[in-house]
């Protein structure tokens, strides 16, 4: 596949909302590109196959991240820290809902109808990393680093030492949290509106108690299957 034809292909990953074949693909490439060879249809599929960019169904069809993820909900647990301070750290939290191609601190939320605004919180790397350890723990400091020039700089003036404090783009939560009253334990109802532009909406506040020992399982070994998928094949394009 030539990169253009390549581009071609992440395009239509991302607009697609219904499941779709390998001629799909082609039939798609060939609109821009009729000068594409006989083996097309064999590089898209290991093209697909090899990058894991797409699910697999029967009968030969692919679901796109987008058709399984857009107009998905689940559910963000804010730390006591961040709703003391009236904040949310995007992170690694809407994982693995979110368009890979995107980076935590490019993701707009939406609470009523409007953009919830960002601001810049100050601290040290190690207090950030939890809300980044889902990617994985060697990518926590790349996507520190990648929240804004000042931190690129920072992580590069010695590659042997973290830099002392960084800042990364956050959640202004405080009119939310004082509205709803959400203290530690409840979540944020959160909602995919835009898969591709990594547009979420917060729904509501889930107030459950405590999980039920089913639910806690479950809870566990997702997040242990995260942790295993990104070390076996890291956490996608954004890196």
């Amino acid at each position: 596949m030539t990169i253009e034809q390549e581009d071609i292909l992440y395009e239509f990953l991302e607009e697609r909302l219904q499941p779709f074949t390998v001629s799909d693909v082609v039939e798609e490439i060939y609109k821009v590109d009729p000068t594409g060879n006989f083996r097309l249809a064999d590089e898209v599929h290991t093209f697909i196959e090899k990058r894991r960019l797409a699910f697999p169904l029967p009968n030969r069809y692919y679901q796109t991240r987008r058709g399984y993820f857009e107009g998905a909900r689940f559910v963000i647990r804010p730390s006591r820290l961040e709703i003391q301070n009236g904040i949310l750290i995007p992170g690694h939290r809407c994982l693995p809902f979110e368009n890979p191609m995107l980076f935590p601190h490019e993701f707009q939320f939406v609470w009523k109808g409007e953009p919830i605004p960002k601001i810049t919180t100050e601290g040290s790397p190690e207090e950030f990393y939890p809300y980044y350890s889902l990617y994985g723990e060697e990518y926590a400091p790349q996507y520190i680093a990648r929240d804004n020039p000042d931190n690129e700089s920072a992580f590069s003036a010695n590659p042997y030492e973290e830099p002392g404090e960084v800042s990364i783009t956050t959640l202004d939560l405080r009119a939310l949290y004082r509205e709803t009253g959400l203290v530690p334990g409840n979540g944020l109802v959160v909602q995919v509106s835009d898969w591709k532009a990594g547009v979420f909406t917060i729904l509501d506040v889930w107030r459950e108690s405590a999980l039920s020992e089913a639910a806690a399982e479950w809870a566990r070994l997702l997040e242990q299957g995260f942790f295993t998928a990104f070390e076996t094949i890291g956490p996608g394009t954004s890196t």
